[in-house]
């Protein structure tokens, strides 16, 4: 019985230590998630840009918008295209900025949260996250979280474990004391 309360416990380490790890990994997934959100609002940035001055070029003047719905409104589906092509590079600056200031603005607790509000699906995906432990306060507050995550896990499952055995138990010596025992001379 020593051996298996030894594993139990052991066990119960084991599943604490590896939750706090996998919670100490969301601060360096979302730093390495602004890295990738910072390049991508850069390059939308850069095409706006070069969108501003093609519009401010013309006779008269155009801002972005006026560009851009000309392109739209413009019979041509060429033209029409173009339009939804630089409606869509407008679009990605204003969420990239959007995000990019929600994400390095707000505390330690809120980032999962704003992280998953704001994060875009293609640059989650374009993230190639290299697990690493974190030496800030924030990546031990998260692995803290994660031990006392984990203690919850292994005290529902203990709980959950015990009620099944117990019940298990007690079936068998109800099992046990309706059979006849005959003893043979």
């Amino acid at each position: 019985m020593l051996i298996i309360k030894s594993i139990g416990e052991f066990t119960d380490r084991i599943v604490c230590i590896a939750v706090a790890i996998f919670f100490a990994q969301a601060p360096l997934y979302i730093e390495q998630y602004i890295h990738v959100l910072t390049g991508a609002k850069t390059e939308a940035r850069i095409a706006y840009e070069d969108l501003e001055k093609r519009a401010a070029s013309l006779i008269p003047p155009l801002s972005v918008e006026e560009f851009i719905r000309h392109h739209l409104e413009n019979e041509d589906k060429v033209f029409q295209e173009s339009g939804k092509h630089h409606q869509g590079t407008l679009n990605r600056l204003k969420n990239y900025t959007t995000a990019f200031e929600k994400l390095t603005t707000c505390t330690a607790w809120e980032k999962p949260f704003v992280f998953f509000r704001y994060a875009d699906p293609a640059l989650r995906e374009a993230l190639e996250f290299k697990p690493g432990f974190p030496f800030s306060r924030e990546g031990a507050a998260y692995a803290l979280a994660g031990a006392f995550v984990g203690l919850l896990i292994v005290s529902a499952l203990r709980h959950i474990l015990g009620k099944i055995f117990q019940k298990r138990n007690i079936q068998e010596v109800e099992t046990q004391e309706k059979s006849p025992i005959t003893e043979t001379k």
